[in-house]
């Protein structure tokens, strides 16, 4: 709050009448301290005998005896796995930003310990998922450091999508059908995906041919057999329609691209290739050759500005003589 001079001077002079405001958004950088619990010990002074008393002992901390407060460590990890920042990076922004020297090393083993709790968190959503009776899987790749490789090989992120319930993710350093597996295995319900082969080729595989039946309800812990999974699982130019109403009416469903014409113009779809492309791009040549066909020519091909004007100056000669 500012104050003007002369009411500084003179405040019993003046009254207030209101007030302009000025707002601006701040913020305040990361700041580091101590925190330091102290709890004192107590002797009676009158009767030396009775035992000395103390406080409470504070909760027990997040990893024992280590300096690390909960804070700290939800810090680092909001870092690495949010905001894309190596444990390496995090280890010179705090030496160089907040003179504070915490080696990779120990954050590293710092994160080994939490991802071993959150496992617990882990299983049991995947247990909520596969209990649900429908999930949308897909996978994508992502580059990851190995170090017997001059290069950063693609992994992939498949990734198991319930709606209502929740997504999760499993890294693999490949693509193969054999990722599926702690996943679906033991697992009777629906399944969207993309046309990508190793979802059949898992189920088509000899290892869990103990698994299929012939039954469009797979009992409990089987997995259905291979003809009824093609049909319980709706592909992208397939109608919704086709699942359940207890599955649709979940928020999230029905909502990837569901047509049945073939796509024309913009909605053509990008990511095509080799012969399909090529068949694309014929359509439309022959389209506008159709389309450029019914108009009459009057100029002749070999025409050109030159030759029509000298023929229409011989024409106006002509007529003049």
């Amino acid at each position: 709050m500012i104050e003007p001079d002369e009411v500084l001077e003179n405040p019993d002079e003046w009254e207030k009448i209101g007030e302009e405001r000025t707002e601006q958004l701040d913020v305040t950088p990361t700041r580091f301290f101590k925190r330091i619990t102290i709890r004192p010990k107590y002797k009676k002074i009158a009767d030396r005998s009775v035992v000395p008393v103390i406080a409470p002992a504070p909760p027990p901390q997040l990893i024992e005896s280590s300096y690390a407060s909960a804070g700290l460590i939800l810090h680092i990890i909001l870092g690495k796995y949010c905001d894309h920042l190596p444990l390496y990076r995090q280890e010179q922004i705090f030496k160089q930003r907040h003179d504070i020297e915490i080696s990779r090393k120990t954050m590293g083993g710092w994160m080994h310990l939490i991802v071993n709790w959150l496992s617990l968190i882990y299983e049991a959503l995947r247990d909520e998922i596969r209990a649900s009776g429908y999930i949308q899987a897909d996978e994508t790749f992502i580059k990851y450091q190995d170090p017997k490789k001059d290069h950063c090989p693609n992994g992939y992120l498949w990734v198991y999508h319930s709606p209502g319930i929740g997504v999760l993710f499993e890294w693999f350093p490949s693509r193969a059908a054999e990722c599926l597996g702690p996943m679906l295995r033991d697992y009777g319900g629906l399944l969207q995906t993309d046309g990508y082969v190793g979802y059949t080729a898992w189920l088509n595989d000899k290892k869990h041919a103990e698994g299929k039946t012939r039954s469009s309800t797979p009992p409990a812990g089987r997995m259905p057999a291979a003809n009824s999974w093609r049909q319980a699982i709706p592909r992208r130019r397939k109608s919704s329609n086709t699942l359940p109403s207890s599955i649709k009416s979940r928020p999230g469903c029905g909502t990837t691209r569901n047509s049945t014409a073939p796509p024309t113009g913009r909605n053509m779809p990008r990511n095509i290739s080799g012969k399909s492309k090529r068949s694309w791009k014929s359509r439309g040549r022959a389209r506008f050759r159709k389309a450029t066909s019914a108009k009459p020519s009057t100029i002749p091909s070999n025409a050109g500005r030159r030759s029509t004007s000298t023929s229409n100056t011989a024409r106006s000669k002509s007529t003049t003589t």
